[in-house]
């Protein structure tokens, strides 16, 4: 009865220490995540740092890839208006709606927008786009 009772302690103690490093990583990737927004908003600001909106555009890429909505939404704009990157409608609807779809409330307009001012087969290649955005970096 004791080796059981042991064996069950150690593999809570076992399966708590995993359930807690996998907690503290998520923690660090959306410190890490968020770190790299505010990054991305200084350069694009210019706050402390010479202004430069590749850099923004650098950092936001970071963040948007680990799911981060405002940093999503940031490069749906700069590619809406060429800021950092070219011009690509197409990117700037799969990033809005990426945003979009996981509650960033000014991500619909501003994709709405964008439909617009896109031809029918464009628009097509863009949903299709935003439906792997979605899958590779939206977070549940």
């Amino acid at each position: 009865m004791r080796y059981i009772f042991a064996v069950t302690i150690i593999s809570l103690l076992c399966f708590s220490g995993h359930a807690r490093a996998a907690d503290m990583m998520e923690q660090s990737s959306i410190y890490q995540a968020n770190e790299h927004y505010n990054m991305g908003l200084q350069y694009y600001l210019g706050q402390g740092v010479e202004r430069n909106y590749n850099e923004a555009v650098r950092h936001w890429h970071i963040s948007a890839e680990e799911g981060h909505m405002d940093s999503q939404f940031m490069l749906g704009d700069m590619y809406y208006h060429g800021r950092g990157v070219e011009k690509d409608r197409r990117k700037s609807y799969a990033w809005f709606d990426t945003a979009a779809k996981q509650g960033f409330a000014q991500a619909g307009p501003a994709r709405d927008k964008v439909v617009g001012q896109m031809d029918s087969l464009s628009l097509g290649q863009a949903r299709l786009l935003a439906k792997e955005y979605f899958q590779k970096y939206a977070k549940p």
